[in-house]
């Protein structure tokens, strides 16, 4: 016959620490210029306290300490490329730490973005002259776009080119607050790129223009004359936007035959007398005809 007896055996059992377990799945599609989030979800029955990093990743995309992974794709980019999450835990009681990896790779949808003005305007212009404003446009979408001036001065035009040209007139002292607005396509419901500027004008003395003068004086025999712009033009004879008649005019006498100019005095040879032609410039003190 067999017999048998029994007994208790004690079987301890040492905890060993278990990796962490990372069971979400990253989004895979992002929006250019918008936040991208992915919060990271993991289980580790032995561990409270992790700690993530992230390897590769694009410019601007970080990791919380609680796991959120967050970016902003700038313009121009399309892809995150393969970026790697690495959670670790703090190694239990064995003190042995362990982790576990994801890599994923976001792919982003590009937006159109409103086009930016980045030229400054030149703010000075000269009356009579051609003031000329070519725009710099920022847009990393498109390379065509519209023009359009508002509370423009007349004359002021903008071109499809994005050249701003005028020409101030007589009088124009500004352009006044001048708004350009500049728009692409309009895909994605892309606003417009908007400028105001003002531009200030630098007047510019023009020559006096003479319309008809008294072509015959009569003067005496051995007596000088002053010839003032009163005795050969009248005020509606000359032409003159910058100066009043008559006190912002002199007359200025050149050299002739049988005669002495002196400034504007006339001084007949002695003993002379009869026709003498004396040539003569009028002068605004700045230009003259």
């Amino acid at each position: 016959s067999r017999s048998s007896t029994s007994d208790t055996m004690t079987i301890i059992i040492i905890p060993v620490n278990d990796a962490p377990i990372i069971n979400s799945i990253a989004p895979d599609s992002a929006t250019e210029d918008e936040e991208y989030l992915y919060q990271i979800n993991w289980e580790d029955i032995d561990d409270s306290i992790f700690v993530f990093t992230i390897e590769d990743a694009p410019d601007g995309m970080v990791i919380s300490d609680s796991g959120l992974v967050s970016w902003v794709p700038i313009d121009g980019v399309t892809s995150s490329d393969v970026v790697t999450i690495i959670l670790e835990d703090n190694g239990g009681s064995e003190g042995v730490i362990k982790n576990d990896t994801e890599a994923f790779e976001v792919d982003v949808e590009p937006i159109n973005d409103t086009p930016e003005i980045i030229s400054v305007a030149p703010d000075s212009a000269y009356e009579d002259i051609e003031y000329i404003y070519e725009l710099e446009i920022f847009d990393p979408d498109d390379e065509e776009f519209n023009f359009q001036l508002f509370n423009e001065p007349d004359s002021m035009v903008v071109d499809e080119n994005g050249i701003i040209t005028w020409t101030p007139r007589e009088g124009e002292v500004t352009s006044g607050t001048v708004t350009i607005q500049v728009l692409d396509g309009g895909e994605d419901d892309a606003g417009a790129g908007i400028q105001e500027f003002e531009v200030f004008v630098n007047a510019i003395n023009d020559p006096p223009i003479i319309i008809s003068f008294i072509d015959t004086l009569i003067v005496y025999e051995d007596i000088s004359q002053k010839i003032g712009i009163t005795d050969i033009v009248t005020e509606l004879e000359i032409v003159d936007p910058d100066n009043n008649y008559p006190e912002d005019f002199s007359v200025i006498l050149l050299p002739g035959e049988n005669y002495i100019a002196d400034g504007d005095t006339l001084i007949p040879y002695t003993n002379y007398f009869g026709e003498v032609s004396v040539p003569l410039v009028i002068s605004d003190g700045t230009d003259t005809s």
